[in-house]
């Protein structure tokens, strides 16, 4: 199996960032559900899931890219 290059992981993991952001934006917090991210950025839950562990912590990471 060929290896992800770091520029990819990142990219990708940015990629889900902004689709959560525009999400979250939308819908809010609480009505936003990861089925919502998936369909929003159009990956897998599995993609998803080697990135984030959960809702709370990408949306953490949309708090930080926006503190940036």
């Amino acid at each position: 199996m060929p290896k992800v290059s770091e520029i990819y992981k990142e990219e990708r993991r940015t990629h889900l960032v902004s689709a959560a952001e525009r999400v979250f934006l939308r819908q809010g917090y609480v009505h936003t559900t990861v089925e919502h991210i998936l369909a929003e950025a159009r990956v897998s839950r599995g993609a998803f899931y080697l990135y984030f562990h959960n809702k709370a912590e990408i949306f953490e990471a949309v708090l930080e890219r926006q503190d940036q």
